[in-house]
């Protein structure tokens, strides 16, 4: 059984993950702390654990998105794209827990690796819009995919807010031009892909703002205080499903 978490977070309103907020969190690092504890052996060179122990920034969004998860049992728990970390295998072992992720950052060795570590891990290894995921679920997480490295953030909402109590996202955002020159899979051509920025997001979000806890739409256009290298946005924000009490 993994370590338990130190402390539970309460709840939180839509928050950007600027320079005060880290800071905030580092007097304590919770998430650092647990992963001192948590983690296994074969866990430390997978990648997605890698960006976890290397990069501050994303242990906070992990306190918010999974910290008091990992407080809780018996939850029925839907994580997209979270990649291959101890998150996932200590949820595992406290809920009914399915990770949906295309396996992109890790070779078949460690992947092989990762599930005997994780036997009560549920891991799919593909698209999320291919799945037959259709809940109900307690929470559906995704954590650092929309809209930046998955552009279909409206068919992720209409797809899942149906089907789960609660949602949580960490979305990420650039407000300088940032595009990507890449390939199409399967057809000979090359594309430009632009990043979204704060108002393309706003308007995906817009349609289910009565859903989102505490929105605060200004953080989205934030240009400025960039806790990442590239300059990027993070803002992590809580929706509540057709499935959520009251």
């Amino acid at each position: 059984m993994s370590h338990v978490y130190p402390s539970e977070p309460g709840s939180w309103p839509m928050l950007r993950i600027g320079s005060r907020e880290l800071d905030a969190y580092l007097a304590q690092d919770r998430f650092g702390r647990w992963l001192d504890h948590a983690e296994l052996p074969e866990e430390r060179e997978l990648t997605c654990q890698q960006w976890l122990r290397n990069t501050p920034a994303k242990r906070l969004a992990a306190d918010l998105l999974y910290g008091d998860l990992l407080g809780r049992r018996d939850l029925s728990i839907l994580d997209i794209g979270g990649g291959l970390t101890s998150i996932g295998r200590a949820l595992a072992e406290r809920h009914r827990m399915t990770l949906v992720d295309l396996m992109a950052h890790d070779d078949d060795e460690r992947v092989v690796r990762f599930r005997k570590a994780a036997p009560a891990l549920d891991l799919v290894a593909g698209d999320w819009f291919e799945t037959d995921a259709t809940g109900p679920y307690d929470v559906v997480v995704a954590a650092d995919i929309f809209p930046n490295v998955d552009q279909r953030l409206e068919l992720f909402l209409e797809r899942m807010l149906p089907v789960a109590r609660e949602l949580r996202l960490s979305l990420t955002v650039y407000n300088h031009p940032r595009f990507y020159t890449t390939r199409r899979i399967g057809a000979d051509e090359i594309l430009s892909m632009l990043a979204w920025n704060g108002r393309m997001t706003q308007a995906a979000l817009e349609p289910v703002s009565a859903m989102i806890e505490k929105p605060d739409w200004t953080m989205l256009h934030a240009s400025d205080d960039s806790v990442f290298a590239n300059g990027r946005q993070v803002v992590v924000l809580r929706l509540r499903g057709a499935l959520h009490a009251g």
